[in-house]
């Protein structure tokens, strides 16, 4: 099945490498494999073009099988299934931690207590976490002592994304001419246990501005993390959520195991279900296929059957009756002034153009490649008022959020008649 106008990706997440659970879960990890190799085999399927783990890729330290050992189950999976995917290189597959990578025999209890009372009073100690988490000191150092496993692990396996400092990071891949961002967030490393929900430190400003700095030359962006937002506490949740809205397209996680798709305005989120559940509703991983020329996209939704021991559609009542998702893809919005510091937001769908107004108009994108749409898609109009304002302004100021088009939208002016010469 071909995706050259579009991106596909696969998203798992909550493996948990148990050995204690082998029996159970080893048929669901063989099944999946099984499952996958033939879904595209037979194109039923679209092959991803990238594959994400949004956390729980162990499953803890413990006395039958070390984190280590945990790992090595890990890496022989993930070879495998990066083979099933049309033999992708490992620089294609993206993990971040979660609250199961965590060997908890390395958490400082008296340590853990203060953040968690802080947890209480987030918005007074927010800046001083941050912070925190910029310097990297001694109390920094100490808490990410129970992802040491998992550093370890991205570093020998992964190490692409290797950030021993933090396990924070953002690549920016190109993948048929488009530029796609992918940011990864470490959410695990405040993790201690069942006191965790609501109490969560993020360094929720730190880790989104770091990513978003980085990402600002994608033109698509997706963002990994294991918790769903409201898992942090006050502070964090308010600066996530609205970050997440304005710095991302998708954003992918794990941890409910309870596999959902929530459509945006300007991002789309998406939960996994788990790879190693205790209970039927908990299975789930999802396929997502983006078509840019037709600028919509389908979740492909699956789940297992341990009675049947089978992988297979999962519908959902109302949403995907027939197991996939159909989805539109979200634009960041775009803001525009002029040296009179008159400013308007962009509309969602540009208006019209008139023929006069064709007629006059460079095509402003035809550099890029005709199998995915143009990045300006929609903004004819604007171009148009733009070179009639510039015959009687000699300066246009424009400004927006960083990372949202402005440099293309320039770039597109200076291609017209005017400035060209």
């Amino acid at each position: 099945m071909q995706h050259d106008a579009g991106l596909t990706w696969l998203h798992i997440s909550d493996i948990h490498f148990q050995p204690k659970k082998d029996w159970r879960d080893i048929p669901a990890r063989r099944s999946l494999l099984t499952f996958l190799r033939k879904q595209f085999a037979d194109q039923k399927l679209p092959v991803p073009d990238l594959i994400f783990c949004t956390g729980d890729i162990a499953f803890g330290e413990s006395a039958k099988a070390t984190m280590t050992q945990q790992y090595g189950y890990a890496n022989d999976f993930f070879t495998e299934l990066l083979q099933i995917c049309g033999s992708l290189p490992k620089d294609r597959l993206f993990v971040v931690p979660g609250n199961h990578d965590v060997n908890r025999t390395k958490v400082n209890e008296d340590a853990q207590a203060a953040l968690g009372d802080k947890a209480k009073e987030s918005r007074i100690h927010e800046e001083a976490i941050n912070q925190r988490f910029e310097g990297a000191g001694l109390e920094h150092q100490q808490a990410l002592q129970r992802l040491g496993d998992y550093g370890l692990f991205i570093q020998e396996r992964l190490p692409h994304q290797s950030n021993p400092e933090r396990h924070v990071y953002a690549k920016v891949i190109d993948i048929r001419g488009t530029k796609i961002g992918v940011g990864g967030f470490n959410s695990a490393w405040s993790c201690a246990g069942p006191e965790d929900d609501r109490h969560l430190w993020l360094a929720a400003q730190w880790q989104f501005n770091h990513v978003q700095q980085l990402l600002e030359p994608a033109q698509l962006r997706i963002g990994l993390i294991h918790h769903p937002v409201d898992w942090l506490n006050e502070a964090e949740r308010d600066v996530s959520t609205r970050r997440i809205a304005g710095n991302f397209h998708f954003w992918l996680h794990g941890h409910m195991h309870n596999a959902w798709v929530s459509p945006g305005p300007n991002c789309t989120t998406v939960a996994a279900g788990a790879v190693g559940a205790d209970t039927p509703d908990e299975f789930g991983i999802n396929l997502v296929s983006l078509d840019f020329a037709k600028n919509s996209g389908k979740v492909h939704l699956l789940g297992y059957s341990a009675r049947d021991d089978g992988w297979t559609s999962k519908p959902v009542a109302h949403h995907a009756p027939d197991g996939v998702w159909p989805l539109s893809i979200p634009t960041l919005p775009e803001f525009i002034a002029s040296p009179e510091i008159s400013c308007a937001k962009l509309p969602e769908t540009a208006p019209a153009l008139e023929s006069n107004d064709l007629d006059a108009l460079t095509p402003l994108v035809h550099a890029l490649p005709s199998t995915r749409p143009q990045k300006l898609y929609g903004r004819e109009k604007l171009i148009v008022e733009l070179l009639e304002q510039s015959k009687s302004k000699n300066v246009l100021v424009l400004y927006g959020l960083r990372g949202n088009g402005k440099t293309e939208l320039i770039n597109a002016l200076l291609q017209q008649p005017k400035f060209v010469g």
